[in-house]
């Protein structure tokens, strides 16, 4: 039998972020009001650069993108 490659096995490697204990808040309950899924293609180099902006702050790429489409907003309105 060969052996192949697992395309997961990088997936574990990442820093987990740590669950609330009961009755705080995390980070992404900020975010929260009503969530739905917006989904978009971004450029590698730019995906790349949010993980590890996230991995920095202590935050998640959900939280960051939020923020930036906020300011986005902001900034036009």
């Amino acid at each position: 039998m060969s052996e192949s490659k697992n395309m997961f096995t990088a997936a574990g490697r990442t820093a987990r972020p740590q669950r609330a204990k009961a009755g705080e808040r995390t980070q992404a309950a900020a975010v929260e009001e009503e969530s739905v899924y917006h989904s978009a293609r971004v450029p590698l180099s730019l995906s790349k650069e949010i993980k590890k902006l996230a991995l920095e702050e202590g935050t998640s790429q959900q939280a960051l993108t939020v923020e930036a489409l906020r300011l986005l907003l902001a900034s036009r309105n």
